[in-house]
């Protein structure tokens, strides 16, 4: 696996996409199909492997029944945690 190269809050935020998507038990094409945003840039959001615009982290977020605020928010303290 590629090591990621987004961090900060744009990480912050991939990390969330990816626990609230498991969390739900969603498939990538199911997160897909429930946000418009293609599956292939949600697997590279969640790896780290590119940063989302600002409407792709709204829908996303929207989908996963969260706020980009909370999304980033509820990153950062996994990131703390960790350290």
């Amino acid at each position: 696996m590629k090591r990621p190269i987004v961090d900060g809050p744009e990480g912050a935020f991939a990390r969330s996409v990816l626990r609230l998507r498991a969390g739900q038990h969603l498939t990538l094409k199911a997160l897909s199909e429930r946000s418009g945003v293609a599956y292939s840039v949600i697997s590279l959001v969640e790896r780290g492997q590119r940063a989302c615009l600002l409407r792709t982290a709204l829908a996303l977020a929207e989908a996963l029944g969260s706020s980009v605020g909370e999304m980033i928010a509820s990153g950062a303290v996994e990131d703390q945690e960790a350290s």
